[in-house]
């Protein structure tokens, strides 16, 4: 069977079209498995038998020492300009709500760069190592937030780098609302 050159543009145009299809959806399957791969991996996780250690001293720290306080592990790394814009979120809302602690993660990111970072920003967050935990719970992306309510239970989960979101469940976590 010989294709009638006269038709080859709108035979190359069907074949394109059919190709973005497949990857459109093949894209947002792969992300919805990962994300959902990433929230039973935290259904599994008993967050408070996780030490981070800090950057700024050889101390670790838990979650569990912050009972009775919002907290937010925000996973972020330098590289990342979503996480920087993030990172500014979180400072902006801290200082609107103070009893809020954020754990800032760092994933995947050298010790050098964080360090560098952390002197040049003055930002109340306890920076910690956060790539194991990172890699273990596949987090899907960065920046990404797992929030934990005053009883220490995980409240919601935040990926990507959506404001407007992020700050409903901010928003939701501080008050108190599930």
């Amino acid at each position: 069977m010989r294709l009638d050159p006269k038709h080859f543009n709108l035979f190359l145009i069907i074949c394109a079209v059919i190709t973005l299809i497949v990857i459109i959806f093949g894209t947002i399957r792969y992300v919805s498995n990962q994300q959902k791969t990433f929230k039973d991996n935290l259904a599994e996780t008993d967050l408070s038998a996780h030490y981070f250690m800090e950057y700024a001293s050889e101390d670790s720290l838990s979650i569990t020492q912050f009972t009775g306080e919002p907290v937010v592990i925000h996973f972020w790394s330098t590289w990342s300009a979503r996480s920087m814009g993030i990172n500014d979120v979180l400072k902006e809302f801290k200082s609107e709500n103070d009893e809020l602690i954020v754990i800032a993660a760092a994933a995947r990111d050298g010790e050098e760069l964080i360090l560098e970072y952390m002197n040049e920003h003055s930002l109340p967050f306890y920076f910690v190592n956060g790539t194991e935990i990172y890699l273990d719970l596949l987090v899907p992306g960065l920046p990404s937030q797992i929030m934990v309510d005053r009883n220490g239970e995980v409240f919601d989960t935040q990926v990507g780098a959506n404001v407007e979101e992020l700050m409903q469940k901010l928003e939701a976590l501080v008050s108190g609302d599930g």
